[in-house]
């Protein structure tokens, strides 16, 4: 058994000696058992069985994109849902987004909140393939997590990054503070997480306040964190220009 212990302000999972199961895990340390659970299995099955194949032969073009998002989706719902949590439904304007918060012991969004974006290569997956994700840095964390169910292609990547946008601009306007939201997101999510920090500060969201806190995870075994490229990964931001 291994243990993974939350490093950083983006809750980078870094990896630490491992511990015997009989020794009692110190506080802050999650501890992952290893096991694939059956609908995990059913799910690996049915996406490498499906969605592998139609990647092979069939094109990938405005006609096709929406049919395969509809194929992750239903596969998605293979998943149980997860359990302690607390879900809420948001619906703005072109797009949807999720509040989930952990069963009867969230905290306010002025204590803090994340900011989850996808992935999905902008052009399938959203709120029901990435729940469980979701859920599990909720319960993690102790903190509401906001998924955003962001636009996607066919239709245009900046579309995408305007929504994300808007949703960190929601949850300012309902009290989070800018020094406490964390983005966080997977693959194409990763992209956005840059791309939505990166727009906010240029059209002066974040004012004077230590609010976009970005970082990377450490790859496995490099010895070094990636190098931090010219006042991206800034961790204050600047006051808007006047």
């Amino acid at each position: 058994m291994v243990a993974t212990k939350i490093t950083g302000v983006m809750g980078g999972l870094a990896p630490v000696a491992p511990i015997s199961t009989a020794e009692r895990p110190d506080p802050g340390i999650i501890v992952n058992s290893g096991r694939t659970s059956t609908s995990s299995r059913v799910l690996m099955v049915a996406c490498l069985g499906l969605i592998g194949p139609l990647l092979r032969t069939v094109p990938i073009n405005r006609a096709t994109i929406p049919v395969g998002a509809v194929a992750v989706d239903l596969l998605s719902r293979l998943r149980p849902e997860p359990h302690g949590i607390e879900r809420e439904q948001i619906q703005l304007q072109g797009f949807k987004m999720e509040m989930v918060r952990p069963a009867g012991g969230s905290r306010a969004l002025r204590h803090g909140a994340l900011l989850y974006m996808h992935g999905g290569g902008f052009a399938v997956c959203g709120l029901q393939s990435h729940r469980a994700i979701v859920a599990g840095l909720a319960r993690r964390t102790g903190l509401p997590v906001l998924n955003v169910e962001y636009r996607q292609l066919p239709g245009s990547i900046d579309a995408a990054i305007d929504d994300c946008v808007l949703a960190y601009r929601w949850l300012l306007r309902h009290g989070a503070d800018p020094a406490r939201i964390v983005f966080a997101g997977d693959s194409a999510g990763g992209f956005l997480t840059f791309a939505t920090a990166i727009r906010s500060r240029e059209i002066g969201h974040v004012r004077g306040h230590r609010g976009l806190e970005l970082g990377a995870d450490r790859r496995p075994g490099s010895g070094r964190r990636p190098r931090r490229r010219r006042r991206t990964s800034s961790r204050s931001a600047p006051s808007p220009s006047r």
